[in-house]
């Protein structure tokens, strides 16, 4: 029994030796062929976790009458992000005159080749004669190429300003 498990044990470790010496034929493939598989394309991710730094603010220009704007920023951590404005509404909400800035927040995705420099996205929403009390700024951050559905939030508000 033992002549047999010294036998097994030596024709293990040859095996394993020729296998060590095994020399690839350049012409020949060690890897299976994947002709069947289907391409992978780019990693897709949600939003990445940096936290833009976000402002909005009531501007009163220094006119008769006054005029009142709405200016909002975003601070990104490199290039490549844009913001774009969804819309701005602005109501009388229990005598109470509010603008609700929304925007969308595009990143770069995960795969491009960006600036590694902070960047301040600015918007601006100009009102009129109308007494802005208070500013709140929503945002929708997406990742750019992604498909559809992936990678979207929906809107929160970031920042709010006034009363």
């Amino acid at each position: 029994m033992m002549i047999l498990r010294l036998l097994i044990v030596s024709v293990l470790a040859a095996t394993l030796a020729a296998c060590g010496d095994k020399k690839s034929d350049p012409g020949k493939s060690d890897t299976p062929s994947t002709s069947n598989a289907s391409p992978k394309g780019p990693p897709v991710s949600a939003p990445s976790a940096y936290k833009p730094e976000y402002t909005v603010d009531i501007e009163v220009m220094e006119s008769m009458p006054e005029q009142y704007a709405v200016v909002w920023t975003a601070l990104v951590n490199s290039g490549g992000w844009t913001m774009t404005v969804e819309q701005v509404n602005v109501e009388e909400s229990f005598g109470e005159v509010i603008a609700d800035i929304y925007v969308i927040l595009e990143e770069p995705a995960s795969d491009e080749i960006v600036t590694q420099a902070f960047d301040t996205l600015e918007g601006r929403h100009r009102v009129g004669e109308q007494k802005i009390d208070r500013a709140q700024l929503f945002v929708k951050r997406v990742v750019r190429n992604a498909p559809a559905g992936v990678g979207v939030s929906m809107y929160t508000m970031v920042k709010t300003t006034g009363n």
